[in-house]
């Protein structure tokens, strides 16, 4: 897997790049992201899951997976790109090229905002194991 961070002003063109690519592909709004254990774990399920996904593809999964939500539209309203990113998440099976608006770094760079345990409708308490126990109970 690679991962990327792309710092934007203009996360709307960023995003509709992203919507442009092909292949297996995940973006996400990286400030909604809790904790690196939470993007291991979705990769990790995924993974396994592969050939038997939830959704229709690797993208979709992974947000679902990231999210705890086993509704596509849930983890979308959750994960979404917005006017207001900042710093966009990317998961890749493949590497990336990116040239268009913003800065592409190597890895991911998670700075989680504020209060959001009430997007993820979860006490803030352990909010991290919180969202990867849901996760995992999609598949059981």
């Amino acid at each position: 897997m690679y991962f990327y961070t792309i710092e934007t002003k203009d996360p709307l063109a960023v995003k509709e790049f992203l919507l442009s690519q092909e292949g297996d592909i995940s973006f996400f709004d990286l400030q909604r992201i809790i904790c690196q254990l939470q993007v291991d774990s979705a990769i990790d399920r995924v993974e396994r899951a592969e050939g038997h996904y939830l959704s229709n593809g690797f993208g979709i999964e992974l947000l679902l997976e990231l999210s705890g939500y086993p509704q596509i539209s849930k983890a979308i309203d959750l994960l979404q790109i917005t006017e207001n990113t900042q710093s966009i998440g990317i998961i890749s099976k493949e590497e990336f090229n990116y040239e268009g608006k913003g800065t592409l770094s190597n890895g991911l760079s998670i700075k989680p905002a504020d209060n959001l345990h009430e997007l993820y409708n979860l006490t803030p308490r352990k909010l991290c194991d919180k969202v990867i126990a849901r996760a995992a109970s999609m598949r059981s």
